[in-house]
């Protein structure tokens, strides 16, 4: 909702690529699978930037720090900038919730328009978390697009027709698949 239209407008026309590769967000994964004497394998996956979650129709960023490398069609330099304005807007304060634990504290969020940021500030303390991934919708890719000028042209046209930009959340998050 923060960001500009102009600014909208571009992000509905980008497709974000996300790669395992970023080795912060692949070690747990990639400890796990050594441990268990697996071949180690690169995941990557392509989905919208900004998708519609399915029940509120609101807008959100689908990009995080953890996997989003480039957006497609641009190199890695040239998507630098953007996203990383992208991933510092995500966790400005207006847009967080800080979750103070508590023994027997259970914490949900969707993924599709929340993105967990977890703060390492627990140390000397034991941590379990059990994750939950709940099958869900597929996330919609525009089809017929053949150039970002393209998305924005037939984006602003379809906003003039129904007279309205729409709502946006501000941050979101993915999972690439396993």
């Amino acid at each position: 909702d923060s960001l500009s239209s102009g600014l909208k407008l571009t992000l509905d026309a980008l497709v974000g690529v996300n790669t395992s590769l970023k080795a912060a967000a692949s070690k747990t994964r990639e400890d796990r699978m050594r441990a268990a004497g697996e071949e180690l394998k690169v995941l990557v996956g392509e989905h919208p930037v900004v998708r519609t979650h399915p029940e509120t129709g609101r807008k959100a960023l689908f990009v995080n720090v953890g996997h989003t490398e480039r957006f497609k069609g641009w190199t890695e330099e040239e998507s630098r900038s953007l996203l990383e304005f992208l991933f510092a807007h995500q966790v400005r304060p207006e847009f967080t919730c800080r979750f103070r634990w508590q023994p027997g504290s259970l914490a949900f969020w969707d993924n599709r328009c929340t993105q967990h940021n977890p703060v390492n500030d627990y140390h000397g303390h034991r941590r379990v978390m059990h994750r939950v991934t709940l099958a869900g919708d597929e996330v919609e890719v525009p089809v017929g697009i053949e150039s970002p000028e393209a998305a924005v042209v037939a984006r602003s046209r379809r906003s003039a027709e129904e007279g309205e930009e729409g709502d946006r959340a501000v941050v979101g998050d993915e999972d690439l698949p396993e």
